[in-house]
Formats: C-alpha cells, sequence, structure tokens
C-alpha cells in the first residue's frame, strides 16, 4: 500500500471518529448519531453482555459485573492516575537502566543524567500537587467569600441555589458529580489527576 493512501485512509477514519464524537447525539437520526449511539451505547451493553455470559453466571456475578463497571466509568477512581504514574515511573526507570549507560556520548552529555532526574521529580511534583490541590470546593462556610470573589451579573449569572448541595451557588460555579460537590470556576473533571 502506498503511503499517501495510508495517510489518506488514516486521516478519514481519524476525521470521521471526530465528526462522530463532535455532532453525534444520542437521540438523532443522521449517520454520526447512529454511530455515536452504536459507540456510547450499543457496544459497551453488548461488551457486558458477553462479560456477563462468560464470567458471571449467577445473579451475583451479574451485580459485582454491573458495581465493577460503575466504579470504573462512571465514579472518581485513581486508575488512570495509576496508569499515569506507571508510564512515567516505568519510563524513567527504562531511560535509567537502558540510556545512563550510554552517556556522555558524541551527542549527549553528562549533564543529561541530572536532567533527566530532574524533570522526572519535576513530573511527579507537579502531579502530585495538581491531584491534592483543593480546586476550590464551595462549603457553606466558604461560599459567601466565594460569592464576593465572583459576584453576579445578572446577564450570565443569576442568583441561584444547588440543587443537589442545597446552598447557594456563586457565579461560575458547578456541581461537580464525580466528586460530588460545588467547584468555584468549574471547567470539568479530570481523570488523570481525579480532580476538578
Amino acid at each position: 500500500m502506498n503511503f499517501f493512501v495510508a495517510v489518506g485512509i488514516y486521516l478519514a477514519v481519524v476525521g470521521f471518529g471526530m465528526a462522530v464524537f463532535l455532532l453525534g447525539k444520542s437521540d438523532g437520526n443522521s449517520v454520526f448519531d447512529r454511530v455515536y449511539r452504536a459507540a456510547t451505547e450499543y457496544v459497551p451493553n453488548a461488551i457486558k453482555f458477553v462479560l456477563r455470559i462468560l464470567c458471571c453466571g449467577s445473579d451475583r456475578g451479574g451485580v459485582a459485573l454491573d458495581s465493577a463497571w460503575n466504579y470504573t466509568c462512571n465514579e472518581a477512581n485513581p486508575i488512570v492516575q495509576i496508569v499515569y504514574l506507571s508510564l512515567v515511573v516505568g519510563g524513567y526507570f527504562l531511560y535509567v537502566i537502558f540510556g545512563y549507560p550510554l552517556l556522555p556520548n558524541t551527542y549527549l552529555g553528562e549533564y543529561h543524567k541530572y536532567v533527566g532526574f530532574l524533570v522526572f521529580v519535576l513530573c511527579i511534583y507537579t502531579f502530585a500537587a495538581a491531584s491534592i490541590t483543593d480546586p476550590g470546593i464551595i462549603t457553606k462556610r466558604n461560599v459567601h467569600a466565594i460569592s464576593k470573589i465572583y459576584p453576579m451579573d445578572e446577564i450570565l449569572f443569576h442568583e441561584k441555589e444547588c440543587s443537589t448541595c442545597k446552598q447557594p451557588k456563586p457565579a461560575r460555579s458547578k456541581h461537580c458529580s464525580l466528586c460530588n460537590c460545588c467547584v468555584a470556576r468549574f471547567d470539568h473533571h479530570c481523570v488523570w489527576i481525579n480532580n476538578c
């Protein structure tokens, strides 16, 4: 197969996939909508069905499978953090085992050993800081202070109460369903750091 044909096929598949996930809706009738529904509903349900048949013949096994599926896909959990740390730490140790003996050489100086270690430590430090830092959780004790920082403009943001927390909702805040709390200046819950 020609290189340009392979790149063209790759770009077509990736472009179609991006269009499906950007334009597809779960209740529409277009091609994008049907493929989106298949990817987000039918395929996961089929996987659960097959796993239930193969692994969990009893009702108790089905409940355990549903619980594991819910924990993995619908709740805040450290799985992606563990994968990330495994990749970073594993990659650094591979660098130490296979790269250190080759340094220094014609292209790289001795200082790459120390710079590599520094980058590794900074990477772990910033990851840990992002993972454990308070994202701006709104409580009954700090809701009025946060409301003063972000006042209501009565155009985009109006006086509201969070329907879940039952407390005033400051401007630019949103309730995170995974953390189960309101967060100031909420953007999204990031699975990489398991934090908002």
